[in-house]
């Protein structure tokens, strides 16, 4: 049975046109393994309301997309600081970790595409 997942870096190459076809921004802030990477997009609206979205491994080795939800704070420094902790913390975790960050005029399209890169 041969394995149909996606290389990272195909799927960083995937997130980066996404974005730049909505007009949007990309940058790779961390890179990866090219094949095996772990990926957490940093997704901007205009800038402003970062959301955090991770690749993650079901049980049955396919992958899927997921929100992470560090904070219910209001407060955005405070949600910043978390951010920037749990980034730290993932980076430590997996060395082969890509983190990219997409700045988007409207964030919904990009997040209803996710899910087709799983």
């Amino acid at each position: 049975m041969g394995d149909a997942r996606l290389a990272a870096h195909i799927q960083i190459d995937a997130l980066r046109r996404l974005a730049e076809g909505q007009g949007g921004f990309a940058a790779v802030v961390k890179k990866g393994d090219s094949t095996a990477g772990q990926i957490i997009v940093i997704l901007l609206e205009k800038g402003d309301n970062p959301r955090l979205f991770e690749r993650q491994m079901m049980a049955d080795f396919s992958y899927q997309w997921a929100e992470i939800t560090l904070s219910t704070t209001d407060d955005a420094f405070t949600a910043a600081q978390e951010t920037t902790q749990y980034l730290a913390r993932a980076k430590t975790r997996d060395p082969d970790l890509w983190i990219i960050e997409l700045d988007v005029a409207e964030t919904t399209p990009l997040i209803a595409a996710l899910g087709s890169l799983g």
